[in-house]
């Protein structure tokens, strides 16, 4: 995953370049650069954070969690993962039903 970011990562910089280029030398520019970078830097995000959490190098709130015993991490470990498992599920679930409703045309 880090090196498909990186890989999108050099595409941005390449279509940039290109980009100010044509404008520099030919006075025209490309329309599609623009959108194509934005979304690429949020795949550059969720691409990176994937490979980020599979190591456990996301950034932690250590105050209480240090305090805790191994049992008790266990369970609050589970307690997220069940709230972010939730809020995947909800996201999907709204996503869908828009889609839904878009493509029903209401």
């Amino acid at each position: 995953m880090a090196a498909l970011a990186g890989v999108i990562l050099v595409f941005i910089c390449g279509a940039v370049c290109y980009t100010i280029g044509m404008r520099f030398f030919f006075r025209k520019t490309t329309i599609w650069i623009t959108q194509t970078t934005e979304y690429a830097l949020l795949w550059i995000v969720f691409l990176g954070t994937t490979w980020l959490l599979r190591d456990g190098g996301h950034i932690t709130t250590d105050i209480i969690y240090s305090h805790l015993s191994d049992k008790a991490r266990r369970r609050l470990d589970i307690i997220m993962f069940v709230v972010g498992a939730v809020a995947c599920m909800a996201m999907v679930y709204f996503g869908i039903d828009m889609f839904a409703s878009v493509s029903r045309g209401t």
